[in-house]
């Protein structure tokens, strides 16, 4: 469907630290069906980010986009899924709270 216009977009600023991680999604991902029609949802992904965040960005997308594929299974893909992980300054020992 997309983005409709005109659309106005509140805009913050977030301060970045040493350390902290950006997970942007699609609802692609969210939205992943399995062969029983259940989403992945929201709550996959949070667990899937707490479980890996502590490593690399690339890592973390890896392990998430493994967990879509597997959760989906045979069923077919209805949406794009697009992820992006950004970090700062982080290491590979860094924990997610």
């Amino acid at each position: 469907m997309g983005i409709e216009t005109p659309q106005e977009f509140e805009e913050i600023t977030i301060p970045v630290r040493r350390g902290d991680l950006l997970v942007l999604y699609t609802d692609g991902v969210t939205e992943a069906f399995n062969p029983a029609d259940e989403a992945y949802g929201t709550e996959r992904l949070i667990d899937e980010i707490r479980a890996h965040g502590a490593g690399t960005a690339a890592g973390l997308l890896e392990r998430i986009c493994h967990s879509v594929t597997v959760f989906a299974g045979a069923a077919p893909q209805s949406d794009d899924i697009t992820l992006i992980a950004l970090s700062w300054n982080r290491t590979a020992a860094g924990a997610l709270q």
